[in-house]
């Protein structure tokens, strides 16, 4: 009965190994535990030794620049002109003494007037010429500006035919028409001034057909605008 409970020499065996097992075990994890620590203390220490201070020069110091140095005064000097001037009129006094005798008047003819007056208050020929003795030229006119010679209708020039819409209505009128004719005779941007609606498109259609000898102006051709009157009336 107490064999059954007796342990045989295969379980001892397993225990045995697994108490070395352990052992080892425990061994390695302490060396290691040891070497980490030993590492970390090692590292700090290297860390320590390598931390260096530095110090920063400090900025130099800026000296104020010094003021500019004040204006020179300026005095004021009258100039040596004016004191002479005032010296000398301080020394003209008046005569003591005033003439008593009339001056003797001259019995010689006068001297004949010119047409141009007295020349800087002298008669005569003495003396320089006057101001008002020279008269001065008008500046000459500005040359006209050129004329222009306007534009003429050739004689071959169509009428307009009568609209047969006013024709049967009896309807008769004066149209006037402005257009532009070009440097070459041609007829453009014809338009009606006045007269009745009823012949407005015929006056505008026929107007461009027509020609004329342009514009002159300098001796070269231009543009000229001028006006027509179309007048319509009904045969008796």
């Amino acid at each position: 009965m107490f064999e059954d409970f007796a342990t045989n020499s295969s379980q001892q065996q397993t225990y045995k190994r697994m108490r070395s097992s352990l052992a080892i075990a425990l061994a390695l994890y302490g060396s290691a535990g040891i070497a980490l620590v030993a590492f970390t203390n090692t590292a700090r220490q290297l860390v320590k030794e390598h931390l260096t201070q530095i110090e920063f020069a400090a900025p130099p110091e800026v000296k104020p620049e010094p003021p500019p140095p004040p204006p020179p005064e300026v005095q004021d000097v009258k100039p040596k002109s004016a004191r002479a001037g005032v010296s000398k009129r301080a020394a003209l006094k008046p005569p003591s003494d005033m003439p008593t005798e009339k001056p003797a008047e001259s019995d010689a003819p006068l001297a004949e007037a010119t047409e141009s007056g007295p020349q800087d208050g002298v008669l005569g020929e003495v003396g320089g010429t006057g101001k008002d003795s020279v008269s001065s030229a008008p500046p000459a006119p500005p040359p006209p500006p050129p004329k222009m010679i306007p534009a003429k209708e050739f004689p071959t020039n169509q009428q307009p035919p009568y609209p047969k819409r006013a024709e049967r209505d009896q309807i008769e009128g004066d149209v006037l028409v402005a257009f532009d004719v070009l440097e070459d005779g041609r007829v453009v941007n014809p338009q009606i001034v006045k007269g009745p609606e009823e012949f407005h498109e015929v006056v505008l259609r026929i107007a461009l057909t027509w020609r004329f000898q342009p514009a002159m102006l300098a001796g070269k051709p231009v543009k000229h605008r001028r006006t027509k009157l179309v007048q319509f009336r009904l045969e008796d």
